[in-house]
C-alpha cells in the first residue's frame, strides 16, 4: 500500500506540473466564459449553451487530452519499468493501479472543475430551460465516459509501446465506433449519440431509462479497461501472477531480470534456461537488494567488493555488466576506468590462460581520498 501511495503521489504531481494540464485547462476555461458573457448578454437558451460547450469544446478537447495523457500512463515508462519494478518494493499491480488511480481522477478533477461552476453560471445568468436532474444526469453520463476513454487509453499503454500510435488507436476506435454501433441497432451506446441528445438531457425530456442504461454500459466498459490492463500488465511478471512453491528455490538474480526482460513469456518451456521463480518474497528482497547495488555504482567502489584482490579489466567489466543488467563497449569501459584512476597495475600475468595472457590489476584505495564519489560510472552500452 505505501508503494501504490508514493507512486500515486508522484504521478498527480508530476501530471499537475505537465504542460499538457495546463494547456487543457486553458483552453477549457477561456471558451467557458466567452459563452457565459455571450449567454447572459444575448439572452441565450441554457440548455442550448450548455450542449454548444459541451459538443464544441468540451468533449473534442477532453479526448484529446485524455488520449494522450492515458496512452502515455505506462508506453511512456516502457523502457524502464522493468528496472523499476525490480530494484523497489512494488509489484506490477500496485503500479499499474496507481497509473490509473491518477490518470482518472486528474481527468475527472479538471472536468468537474470546469463543467460545475459553468453550469452554474450559464443556469444562472441565461434562459433557464434545463432541470436539475437533467444537468446532474448529463454531467454524470459524460463524466463515466471520460473515465472509460481514461481507462481505455491506459489498457492501449500496456500493449503499444509507441504512444502516438497508442493515441492514434484510441482516437480513431472512438470515432469509428459510432458507425459500428448504428450498424450494430446499438446508436443510444455510442459518443456521438450521447452527445446530440444533450439538449434535450438538459432539459430533463430524455427518459431516465435511457440515460441510466448509458451509465451503466459505459460503467461496465470502464470496470473491463481496469481488468483487462492489469491482467496484461501482470502477464509480463509471471513470478507474481503464478502460484509459488512451497520451498525456496534459488535461482540467479540474472535470470530473474531476464525473466522480467522476456516481454511476457509465461512458460518455463519458452524460457528453458531462466531456472524456476522464487518463493514468498524472496525475489522483491533479491530485486532491492540489486537496485541497491545498481544505485551505488555511481558514486562508491562496491564492485571491487565483490572482486578478488587482483583481478583483469574483462573480469570487472563482467562484473559491472552483471549488475547494472546491460552490455558496455569494451575499450570504452577501459578508457573510463583507467582515466578514474580506479584501478592500478600489477604488473603481474593472469596464469592458465589460452592464448594472449591478461594483465591483473588491484583496486587503488587512494581515489577514495583522491574523489567524493569514486563509483564506476556507465560508458555508452553495447547493442
Amino acid at each position: 500500500m505505501q508503494a501504490f501511495l508514493a507512486i500515486l503521489r508522484f504521478d498527480l504531481l508530476q501530471l499537475a506540473h505537465s504542460w499538457l494540464l495546463r494547456l487543457w485547462v486553458a483552453l477549457l476555461v477561456a471558451p467557458a466564459i466567452f459563452l457565459v458573457i455571450v449567454a447572459a448578454n444575448e439572452s441565450e437558451l441554457a440548455s442550448e449553451t450548455l450542449s454548444a460547450y459541451m459538443a464544441a469544446v468540451l468533449v473534442p478537447l477532453s479526448l484529446l487530452a485524455v488520449a494522450i495523457m492515458s496512452s502515455s500512463a505506462i508506453s511512456g515508462e516502457a523502457s524502464t519499468i522493468a528496472d523499476a519494478v525490480l530494484s523497489r518494493s512494488v509489484t506490477r499491480t500496485e503500479y499499474l493501479s496507481a497509473k490509473i488511480a491518477s490518470r482518472v481522477s486528474i481527468s475527472l478533477a479538471v472536468y468537474l472543475l470546469v463543467t460545475i461552476p459553468f453550469c452554474y453560471l450559464v443556469i444562472r445568468y441565461a434562459v433557464s430551460d434545463t432541470s436539475a436532474s437533467g444537468v446532474t444526469l448529463a454531467v454524470l453520463t459524460l463524466a463515466v465516459m471520460l473515465a472509460f476513454v481514461t481507462t481505455f487509453g491506459i489498457a492501449l499503454s500496456t500493449l503499444v509501446r509507441n504512444i502516438q500510435l497508442a493515441v492514434l488507436i484510441l482516437l480513431v476506435t472512438v470515432l469509428l465506433s459510432g458507425a459500428v454501433l448504428q450498424f450494430l441497432g446499438l446508436t443510444w451506446m455510442s459518443t456521438t449519440y450521447v452527445v446530440n441528445q444533450l439538449p434535450e438531457t438538459f432539459r430533463g425530456e430524455t427518459p431516465f431509462w435511457h440515460e441510466f442504461r448509458v451509465l451503466f454500459i459505459f460503467s461496465l466498459l470502464t470496470a473491463g479497461a481496469v481488468f483487462s490492463s492489469i491482467w496484461t500488465f501482470r502477464a509480463t511478471d509471471p513470478g507474481m501472477s503464478r502460484a509459488r512453491p512451497p520451498w525456496p528455490r534459488v535461482p540467479t538474480t540474472t535470470s530473474e531480470a531476464g525473466r522480467d526482460r522476456a516481454g511476457g513469456a509465461d512458460s518455463d518451456a519458452a524460457l528453458p534456461s531462466l531456472g524456476e521463480p522464487m518463493a514468498l518474497d524472496h525475489r522483491r528482497l533479491m530485486a532491492t537488494a540489486l537496485g541497491r547495488l545498481r544505485g551505488k555504482l555511481k558514486y562508491r567502489p562496491v564492485v571491487f567488493e565483490l572482486l578478488p584482490t587482483t583481478f583483469t579489466l574483462l573480469r570487472l567489466q563482467r562484473v559491472v555488466e552483471a549488475l547494472a543488467g546491460v552490455r558496455l563497449h569494451k575499450q570504452n569501459f577501459r578508457r573510463l576506468v583507467e582515466k578514474g584512476g580506479l584501478v592500478e597495475g600489477t604488473g603481474l600475468i593472469e596464469p592458465g590462460t589460452v592464448g594472449r595472457p591478461a594483465e591483473l590489476f588491484r583496486f587503488r584505495r587512494e581515489v577514495l581520498r583522491e574523489r567524493r564519489a569514486p563509483g564506476v560510472g556507465l560508458p555508452a552500452t553495447r547493442r
